[in-house]
């Protein structure tokens, strides 16, 4: 688990061996299903790119997920 606070940090400094995948299924199931305060209306890839993350991609099946992670940078 990471905040998105750290998005800048990352974007900073481009670490080559970094891969961040960001899910958010609505709700936080550690602590005992509330809704998420980003569920449905906040874009979190528009937040990653606003952060300045490069390479930013949405998904919306396992074989997009399998493709973007395995797609040259």
């Amino acid at each position: 688990l990471l905040g998105t606070a750290i998005l800048p940090v990352v974007a900073a400094r481009r670490p080559p061996n970094l891969t961040i995948v960001g899910c958010d299924n609505g709700v936080f199931g550690s602590t005992g299903n509330q809704p998420t305060g980003a569920a449905p209306s906040t874009d979190l890839a528009l937040l990653a790119v606003g952060a300045g993350m490069r390479d930013v991609v949405t998904v919306d099946t396992p074989s997009a997920l399998t493709t973007a992670l395995l797609a040259p940078q």
